[in-house]
């Protein structure tokens, strides 16, 4: 098998986003890109060259819709999420195709994460309960390194400091919680408030620091991202500006790297 390139994978990608995008038109679901996809749409008008991965977004109806399509058997191509597949460790959902490898185990080829977007409870999300709650189960009982939240180091050693507290109880104690049984908990929590009726909304199952207007996706319009033309959010400048400031500006180079630390490979 031969390493594939930063381009190979953007083109093994690129298909399977149009291969979303027409399940997605068939079964009259909305999506919108987001995060680095949104920032190469706007900035780019494509890939941004070193990111390794898309990100797509979906109400959470239409998410369950999607869901339940491909574990209906259509797509055409392989779906990694809690319900159908016992060992994936994410909460958010993974469409690859399935003829080149990764060297992630319960991955099937190159892909697109797929996030619900559910309605938040207002900006206090920030700091609120439902927020402390959400993190609790998805860093306490999933383990995920990626929800040490917030940039102190004092909040960091005292997040490490629980988790490996837990460890060491579930170990001397046998106790073994369920991965996902701690999902479906967190499932519950960030259903709570409906996308629709919500002032404002985000992804609470995920990005936990994330809170946006759902103005913001009252309206798509679309933008050209290689040779194809994706959605995208109007409030789009809003968005991009909260995440990443002056977002038309390269970032430093030594952060110009992929994110997802995986080496794909074609046969």
């Amino acid at each position: 098998m031969q390493e594939m390139t930063i381009d190979e994978i953007h083109d093994a990608e690129l298909y399977v986003l149009k291969r979303i995008d027409s399940i997605c038109k068939e079964l009259d679901i909305k999506y919108w890109v987001m995060f680095g996809t949104l920032l190469g749409a706007v900035r780019e008008r494509g890939f941004i060259k070193w990111d390794d991965d898309l990100d797509i977004v979906m109400k959470r109806n239409d998410y369950e819709k999607f869901i339940k399509y491909f574990m209906q058997g259509g797509g055409g191509l392989h779906l990694d999420h809690i319900l159908t597949r016992k060992n994936y460790p994410y909460y958010i959902a993974r469409v690859s195709e399935t003829t080149n490898s990764i060297t992630e185990s319960y991955q099937s080829g190159l892909f697109v994460d797929v996030y619900p977007m559910d309605g938040l409870e207002g900006p206090q999300w920030l700091t609120g309960n439902r927020r402390k709650i959400a993190d609790l189960i998805i860093f306490h009982l999933i383990g995920g390194n990626k929800y040490i939240l917030g940039k102190t180091l004092l909040r960091r050693i005292r997040y490490a400091a629980f988790v490996y507290t837990c460890r060491f109880v579930r170990k001397v104690f046998g106790l073994n919680f369920s991965r996902r049984l701690a999902l479906k908990i967190l499932d519950s929590i960030a259903k709570k408030y409906k996308f629709d009726t919500s002032e404002y909304v985000g992804i609470p199952g995920w990005e936990t620091s994330e809170c946006w207007k759902r103005e913001y996706f009252d309206e798509t319009i679309y933008l050209k991202f290689e040779d194809f033309s994706v959605p995208v959010p109007k409030g789009y400048h809003e968005i991009l500006t909260q995440k990443y400031g002056d977002y038309m500006q390269l970032p430093p180079e030594n952060e110009r790297v992929p994110h997802h630390y995986y080496k794909a490979y074609k046969p």
